[in-house]
């Protein structure tokens, strides 16, 4: 595969101490990191001091050094606008993105996705931004929930839209990663 086969690239974000947005996947730092403690409670520098996990130099990337690194090519990004360490949404976040991504004329080649129905709400209030809500099939990619936790998710994400109005797409990176699981745990019970 080469850079040209690409179509989208993901990534989820969260806010540093001093205003900027970090390209990082957990509220935390301890599992993907050599740091410890909450995303939001670090500086930019002190983020760009610590090493990711599994590798020997790489560091966590801003936004803007993303948007940078994509802007020249045709793909798509599929930005996740994540939650804080209690599950709340970040106050003003994806506004600042919102902001970074149109001065760097990304809007239109932006997807916005999210768990949080307050963010998908203030999502599909910008003009030219593209929104899917992922909410309703977070129990499908999340392998460790039981039958029952993933039915009663998705019963209470369906209610959830249904009363705020919001559609549900599914997410085809979510179902990918469903997928993979599924052929691990058939390849760890056969062999």
């Amino acid at each position: 595969m080469t850079v040209g086969d690409i179509v989208g690239e993901a990534f989820d974000i969260h806010p540093t101490a001093d205003g900027q947005i970090v390209v990082i996947h957990d509220a935390t730092l301890d599992r993907t990191t050599n740091g410890t403690g909450p995303v939001a409670a670090k500086t930019l520098a002190e983020l760009k001091a610590l090493t990711i996990a599994g590798t020997e130099a790489d560091r966590i990337m801003t936004l803007a050094e993303v948007i940078e690194l994509f802007q020249p090519t045709a793909i798509t990004l599929r930005m996740e606008v994540k939650s804080d360490v209690e599950h709340q949404p970040y106050p003003g976040l994806l506004a600042q993105a919102v902001e970074q991504l149109r001065g760097a004329g990304m809007l239109g080649r932006t997807v916005v996705t999210s768990f949080l129905a307050p963010v998908v709400g203030e999502a599909m209030q910008v003009p030219g931004l593209q929104v899917q809500r992922v909410a309703s099939i977070a129990a499908a990619a999340v392998g460790s929930l039981s039958a029952v936790m993933a039915d009663q998710h998705r019963r209470k994400a369906a209610a959830v839209e249904e009363q705020q109005g919001l559609l549900t797409a599914l997410d085809p990176m979510a179902h990918g990663l469903q997928q993979r699981r599924r052929q691990r745990r058939g390849l760890a019970a056969g062999g």
